[in-house]
Order: structure tokens, then C-alpha cells, then sequence
């Protein structure tokens, strides 16, 4: 596969909506395979394919099948990201089949991206070999003050995650190291488990050095194939946070994906108290759904009556209570939510509001990107 592609810019805007990744990152239509036409035997064969591919996915995050034979068989693979739950990898996948057969109607190959998944096909056999048709950038348009440490530090952070991922048998690693001051520096990378741990380093490494062509300086950034992702991001607070399905001030729900306080933590590391009792009914079950179906992780804040909780959990519900829409979060709303999180962390009363909080919440959403490709 050709290695050249052209360069353009787009400045996308991340907003706080009701269903944050509905929408794909970018799509490509491959001309190199040729076109099919509507019904013939190639159609029916990328029809089955897909069929396959979201039965085989969403159990492990990964899944590669091929249908038709001859003239008619179509290859393909689908990936999610390797820290989102199997209702969110097969959401992403019903989005990413329908989605690439509007936009790419009669290529025989073409690739779709979204946050949280990854769905390519092809009537050539791919498997086991590096894509580099087509590649994209995303980057931060926010400098950070001292872009050489910034830019060390970033290497120092996707290589270690490099070693970490191709070493794995889901080719994904997140992490988090410190910076100066308060701040904190996330990464993610990932390769689609048809590789071989040697391409899959392969992969990343160059991936990690094309960085400073697109994001030298920058608070975030990340590189994007048909078989990896390398992904960094620098932040004080997070750009995706929701609030949804309030009922009776008893319940939220609460997109923590990104970058905040709560990143990294297991749930080992609280003790979930009446919080937890809570959880088992049904309007939290409805709740979480609701979530799952949108791409979000769910966090409940479970709670009777304000006689389990601290005072000082008292004032944060009370203040996240004002300042909460039920579909989408004003900037300024979002940074009053975040600092009271931040406060109920430091004063330790998080124990007493969160009754399930991920393993592993690496995945950063900046909010301005520019996407060079």
C-alpha cells in the first residue's frame, strides 16, 4: 500500500453533547480495490461480513472474518478501544457499519474511525500486514509553556506504552505520568490484533515519531492508521463531562472519560459504603443503559437520603444540582462540576458518591483539534 496521502486542515470542535463519538473521527474510501454494485454477489458478501464481525467483536474487542469467495469475497476487521465495555464496542460498531456503507456505497475497501472503534474492510487479503494507505492527524491547538520537557516527556510516555502494548495480547496500553506542578501527562496506544507483536512495534514507533510533525509543542495530540493509534494529551480538566437522567436529585449520570482526578483509579480504591446497596435498582440499571447506548462510561451517584453522605458531599450535590442541564453542559457549568469533583476528591468524600468507577479511563478528549490528513 502507498504511503502518501494528502494534507489538509480541519479545525473540529469537541462540544459537550448528548451523544459524544456518535460521529466518526474520519472515514476513507479506498479506489484502490475497484467498486462493486448494489446486489451483486460482492454486496452480499460485505453484508454477511459485517454480520460476522458484530457477532465476533463486542466479547473481546476484536474480531476478523471474511465472506464470499472468488471475485466475491470481502476481508475485514473491527477493533474498539481497549478500554471501553462490550456495550460500547458493539454500539460503536452498529454506528461504524451503517455509517461506512453511507459514505463509502460501492468501494470494495474502505476504513472508518471513531473514538471508540475501528471497522475496515477489503477484497484483498490484509491480515497480518502494516496499513499504511492512509493515515491522520489530531492535534491540541493549545501550546504548553516549555515544549521541550513537554516533548521528552511525551516521547518518554508512548514509548514505555509502546513496549507495554505490542508485548500484550490486546496490543493496547494506557498510562499516566507527572509533570511539573500539578499537571499530568496521558497516553493511549493501540494496534489491531492481526499483527504480529513485531509489526504492532513497528506500528507505534514510527507512529510516536510522526508526532512531532503534527503536535510538536501542543498539549495533545495523536496519529491514526488503518492499524494503530498513538494518542497523548496534557489537560487541567476535562472536555467531555455529562450529566444525564437526573431524577429527583437521587440519581446522575456521569461521563469520567476523560481527563480528571478520577483517572487511573480502580475501584479497589474506595470503600463504596450505601452507595453501592443503591446501584442494584432498577432506575440506576435504566440509567446505565441509557449511558452504554450513548458511549459513555456510567458512574452513578447512588444515595437514599443526604444523611449517608458528608457535608461536604451535601454541598457538591447541592452545587452540581444548579448547574446541571439534562442533555448538555454550558463551559462554564462544566468547570463549576469538575472543581467540586476535585474537591470531593481532596476531602476524600469520593467514597460516599461513587458506587462503580472503571479500572482503566485513559482515553482523553481535548477540546480543539485540528485534523491533518
Amino acid at each position: 500500500m502507498s504511503s502518501s496521502f494528502n494534507i489538509g486542515v480541519l479545525l473540529l470542535f469537541l462540544f459537550v453533547q448528548m451523544v459524544i463519538g456518535a460521529n466518526p473521527l474520519y472515514h476513507f474510501c479506498s479506489t484502490n480495490s475497484g467498486n462493486f454494485t448494489t446486489y451483486s454477489p460482492y454486496d452480499q458478501s460485505l453484508n454477511k461480513l459485517l454480520g460476522n464481525l458484530h457477532y465476533k467483536t463486542p466479547p473481546n474487542g476484536f474480531g476478523m472474518s471474511s465472506a464470499g469467495q472468488y471475485q466475491a469475497q470481502t476481508i475485514g476487521l473491527s477493533l474498539c478501544r481497549g478500554d471501553v465495555s462490550s456495550e460500547v464496542c458493539a454500539s460503536c460498531f452498529v454506528n461504524a457499519s451503517t455509517e461506512i456503507r453511507k459514505r463509502c456505497p460501492n468501494n470494495k475497501a474502505a476504513t472508518i474511525w471513531y473514538d471508540q472503534c475501528l471497522l475496515k474492510y477489503s477484497s484483498s487479503n490484509f491480515f497480518g500486514q502494516i496499513d499504511t494507505e492512509f493515515k491522520f492527524y489530531l492535534l491540541n491547538i493549545n501550546n504548553v509553556s516549555d515544549p521541550t520537557s513537554f516533548n521528552l516527556e511525551t516521547k518518554r510516555l508512548l514509548s514505555s506504552l509502546s513496549n507495554a502494548a505490542y508485548a500484550d495480547p490486546r496490543m493496547y496500553a494506557a498510562g499516566v505520568i507527572d509533570l511539573e506542578g500539578s499537571k499530568k501527562l496521558y497516553g493511549l496506544v493501540q494496534c489491531t490484533r492481526d499483527l504480529s507483536s513485531g509489526n504492532c512495534k513497528t506500528c507505534l514507533d514510527n507512529a510516536i515519531s510522526d508526532l512531532p510533525s503534527c503536535c510538536d509543542g501542543k498539549e495533545g495530540g495523536r496519529v491514526v492508521g488503518g492499524s494503530w493509534r498513538a494518542r497523548f494529551c496534557s489537560s487541567g480538566r476535562p472536555a467531555d463531562i455529562l450529566f444525564f437522567g437526573w431524577v429527583g436529585g437521587k440519581h446522575a449520570c456521569v461521563d469520567l472519560t476523560g481527563v480528571s482526578p478520577l483517572v487511573g483509579l480502580g475501584s479497589s480504591a474506595f470503600t463504596v459504603g450505601q452507595a453501592a446497596l443503591k446501584a442494584v435498582s432498577g432506575k440506576v440499571i435504566k440509567h446505565e443503559k441509557a449511558c452504554l447506548d450513548n458511549h459513555h462510561v456510567f458512574i452513578p451517584f447512588a444515595f437514599d437520603t443526604f444523611g449517608f453522605l458528608a457535608p461536604e458531599a451535601v454541598d457538591l450535590l447541592s452545587r452540581v444540582q444548579r448547574v446541571m442541564h439534562s442533555n448538555v453542559m454550558t463551559p462554564r457549568s462544566m468547570d463549576v462540576v469538575f472543581k467540586r469533583l476535585s474537591f470531593a476528591i481532596q476531602k476524600g468524600v469520593a467514597a460516599q458518591l461513587v458506587a462503580r468507577l472503571p479500572t482503566i479511563s485513559m482515553y482523553i478528549t481535548c477540546k480543539h483539534f485540528t485534523l491533518y490528513i
